[in-house]
């Protein structure tokens, strides 16, 4: 039986580390990979050694474990884990912005869009991480050797020759005949086609979503169009009315990218046959980490204008008069921490942390109010890194 001053002794030293790990662990939650090493690190040390009274922790052991504690959150928060803190200095800018007055529309007229919070939004912000990665990526190669190393992959014999496109030229392997053909446009983007009997199918005749999923992922990989690994899940779309199923991939690491590029889809047919396949891709290259604003910041960007607006408008019906500026309003019910490829004046691409506010917006039309999911976008770094 213990007495009362072993008791009040082992207390003290219990309190000891209590107060030491309390100092260590605040802040930032650690990086999940520091967080294991830690748990194996203790279970490592907790088999080894002379073996002690129940309930005993020795000053040493007290002292060394909140000294590893401390180590593993501190480590990664002084920029010196597994990645640099702001490696790539600042980041650059979003691609577009949306002005009052100067906002996305049709021909002959603006929206002019006001912001207020709705939802639980209305009574605080979420708790949201102080530092986020951002990403260097590698632009697209855009050469004839390139083409034809594709081509060659895609069992296409005809010559890479240049074709004229826009201001400039795209490299093609097309035979003519209506067979399978290649074309590598300027941006990167690079779209295969051969011949498919496209008519209606019945559900059973094409591949289960599981079965495209994965030779649309397989195809791309093997035939070059996307590094292996950097595939995230893929999304489904059925065509029965052309007889195909449409797979649609965005990248794995970051998994939420809000920008269209990069982008990979897959049209198989029947009996699994890859009718289509296309992509523009930015293979990755390093990350780094980067402290990140607060969200009430970047929300007073969005509300004086300098967010992306991302919607759609195929749904509107058109203004209800032809003043040229539609007056709108938008509630935001939800924030998160998202990416968008941005490009540097080099051209090199990157992901850079956006807090993504999403929401309904109401406007005026021809056919009365209309509602509209509408999301906005704006850089959540700190203004020393293209916050602003």
């Amino acid at each position: 039986m213990k007495t009362m001053d072993e008791r009040k002794n082992r207390d003290n030293r219990q309190s000891e580390f209590e107060s030491l790990l309390g100092r260590a662990t605040a802040g930032p939650p650690a990086d999940p990979r520091f967080r294991d090493d830690l748990r194996v690190r203790l279970a490592t040390s907790r088999r080894s050694g002379r073996r002690r009274a129940p309930g005993w922790l020795g000053p040493a052991a007290v002292l060394t474990a909140a000294a590893v504690v401390a180590a593993i959150i501190l480590v990664p928060r002084l920029g010196l884990g597994p990645w640099r803190l702001a490696e790539f200095g600042p980041l650059p800018e979003l691609a577009a912005s949306t002005k009052p007055g100067e906002g996305a529309g049709g021909p002959g007229f603006t929206f002019d869009l006001s912001y207020t919070l709705g939802g639980s939004l209305a009574a605080g912000w979420p708790d949201l991480p102080g530092r986020a990665l951002a990403y260097r990526l590698r632009p697209p190669v855009v050469t004839e050797a390139r083409a034809r190393e594709l081509a060659t992959g895609l069992g296409i014999t005809a010559s890479v020759v240049q074709e004229g496109w826009q201001d400039g030229f795209l490299w093609a392997a097309d035979p003519g005949d209506g067979g399978p053909a290649l074309r590598v446009f300027p941006d990167g983007y690079t779209y295969f086609s051969q011949p498919y009997d496209f008519g209606p199918r019945e559900r059973g005749r094409l591949p289960s979503a599981e079965r495209a999923v994965a030779a649309a992922r397989d195809w791309l990989t093997a035939r070059g169009f996307v590094p292996a690994g950097e595939l995230g899940a893929g999304r489904v779309t059925e065509d029965l009315e052309n007889g195909t199923l449409l797979v649609k991939f965005g990248p794995a690491d970051p998994a939420d990218v809000v920008t269209i590029s990069p982008f990979a889809v897959v049209q198989v047919g029947e009996g699994e046959k890859v009718v289509m396949g296309s992509a523009t891709w930015y293979p990755g290259e390093a990350a780094s980490r980067y402290p990140l604003r607060e969200v009430a910041d970047a929300w007073e960007a969005v509300r004086s204008g300098r967010g992306v607006l991302a919607w759609q408008l195929r749904e509107y019906p058109g203004p209800a008069s032809d003043t040229g500026v539609v007056i709108g309003q938008v509630t935001i019910d939800r924030v998160r921490v998202a990416w968008a490829a941005a490009f540097a004046a080099d051209g090199t691409p990157y992901f850079v942390p956006v807090y993504a506010f999403s929401g309904q917006a109401v406007v005026p039309s021809s056919q009365g109010p209309v509602t509209l999911p509408v999301e906005v976008w704006a850089p959540a770094v700190t203004d020393e890194y293209g916050g602003s």
